[in-house]
């Protein structure tokens, strides 16, 4: 287990890896490319490293995870970090605000979905009441919001004929990422968290983050998938999310 912060998701984070993503192979091929969109502190691509990939790309949004993973994974030399969001591609990079989870111990839950702490408390249904204590604590006692470099996923895909897997855990940022992006050609697997959104929540999300008319579900993204040549499998949604993976008939 890598360095973790008491009292927080960190230590069950890095415990279920492997629990949460059971499609990750057992071992990578010499020349396989990994790239992990919301790596946190480095749990899913320590795995990925350990297993032979040739070259794990990380990128984390938020500066604190970011550190984090960067001491744990300091011993993989196929281990690559940027701080940045991998956004959508259907516009140039930019800059956006990176918001923790309202619950200081989620450090796991943080998103670039939203202008500020207050929509993402809404939509986390979180009261008012609930918010306020919370935003008075020290930066010492949660992860900072900041604002962040984008990196389209497009961008991240490009340099590489073949990617063998991407796992996203994007925190609902999901839908706007893998909608707009025109690269997954290259992709044999994708694996991540997905996250259903209400038509409340919905209207709560600034013009970036909304990709469409349709509203965030699994359904739309399994058909997304599968109509880029991907077999889907999820698990049920529990809590507004779920576990998916996805990968291509076809192997090697």
């Amino acid at each position: 287990m890598g360095l973790v912060r008491r009292g927080t998701y960190d230590a069950g984070i890095w415990a279920g890896v492997l629990r949460d993503y059971p499609s990750i192979p057992e071992a990578f091929a010499p020349d396989d490319v990994v790239i992990d969109v919301g790596c946190h502190t480095g749990s899913f691509a320590e795995v990925a490293c350990s297993r032979g990939a040739r070259a794990v790309f990380g990128y984390e949004a938020n500066r604190e995870n970011f550190a984090l993973a960067v001491i744990n994974l300091a011993g993989h030399r196929s281990a690559h970090l940027a701080n940045v969001a991998i956004w959508r591609s259907d516009v140039a990079p930019t800059r956006l605000r990176f918001t923790p989870h309202p619950l200081d111990e989620n450090t796991g839950g943080g998103s670039v979905l939203f202008d500020d702490e207050r929509a993402s408390s809404r939509h986390h249904d979180l009261s008012p009441e609930v918010w306020e204590p919370l935003s008075s604590a020290g930066p010492h006692d949660r992860l900072s919001a900041h604002e962040v470099e984008t990196l389209p996923l497009d961008d991240a895909l490009r340099p590489h004929r073949r990617v063998r897997m991407v796992k996203i855990d994007a925190e609902g940022a999901e839908f706007p990422i893998l909608l707009t992006s025109a690269e997954l050609g290259r992709v044999e697997a994708v694996c991540g968290e997905y996250h259903q959104f209400s038509d409340e929540q919905m209207a709560n999300l600034p013009p970036q983050s909304v990709v469409g008319g349709a509203r965030y579900d699994w359904p739309l993204l399994a058909g997304f998938l599968e109509d880029r040549g991907f077999v889907v499998h999820a698990t049920e949604t529990v809590g507004g999310r779920g576990l998916f993976a996805a990968e291509r008939p076809a192997r090697r």
